[in-house]
């Protein structure tokens, strides 16, 4: 298309220098060249130092075409490097762990199965279970599973390594003290104690403590009984 443009506009030039040398009818031959001859040269001349500007200016594009690609394949590779480091150094993540009361845990020989969940013989006062945590190192929203009862509210407690992080009373299974009702009337429920948001590292002694009671008399009481412990990430 460029060299097109320019050949018209050397015809034109031709043309038009012709015409005016044509016109005057002076100095054909004065000064050893044509006039004719001169506008071809000069023509030529221009003609020249044009497609000279245009081949460096088909360079300098070419040249930054080339860069412009080495700049963009630098700028994949630091985001590859980049999202390979971040994916290398992360943390592993953190899983719901549920630790059994009558598997997971070594318990003092006082513990028995009592109305299927694990809970205290009766007259043996206090005893407590331990366990080993097996998830990974964190913080979890931490419950209680407990089996409530009608005539009493067992003391309990959780630590871990040590640190005691949720003690109290069972609730009731009736919402109250029950001393007249029967079993039937008021029957044991399964109910959650929330302990809150705990600490953990991988490794940590779990313990639960729980303690019967016995405010209706010798006769009957509550055993604290419990199912189990759950670790929520």
């Amino acid at each position: 298309m460029k060299r097109e443009l320019l050949f018209c506009c050397m015809l034109l030039c031709v043309f038009g220098l012709t015409g005016c040398d044509k016109g005057s009818g002076e100095g054909e031959n004065d000064g050893g060249i044509t006039v004719d001859n001169f506008a071809t040269s000069t023509l030529a001349e221009d003609i020249a130092a044009i497609e000279d500007a245009s081949s460096a200016a088909d360079s300098a594009s070419s040249s930054s075409t080339t860069t412009d690609e080495s700049t963009s394949s630098d700028t994949t590779s630091d985001s590859s490097s980049n999202t390979a480091s971040d994916s290398s150094s992360s943390s592993p993540s953190l899983s719901r762990v549920r630790l059994s009361a009558f598997s997971d845990f070594s318990c003092s020989s006082n513990w028995t199965n009592r109305d299927g969940a694990l809970g205290l013989k009766a007259g043996s006062g206090s005893g407590t279970c331990t366990a080993d945590f097996p998830g990974e190192s964190g913080d979890y929203e931490v419950k209680i599973k407990i089996q409530a009862e009608y005539d009493g509210d067992p003391s309990y407690s959780l630590s871990i390594d040590g640190d005691v992080v949720k003690s109290g009373n069972y609730p009731y299974s009736c919402g109250s003290l029950q001393c007249s009702a029967g079993r039937d009337e008021c029957p044991d429920s399964k109910q959650y104690i929330e302990v809150g948001t705990v600490s953990i590292e991988k490794g940590a002694s779990v313990e639960f403590y729980g303690e019967e009671s016995y405010p209706c008399g010798h006769s009957h009481g509550a055993y604290a009984k419990w199912h189990s412990i759950i670790f929520t990430p």
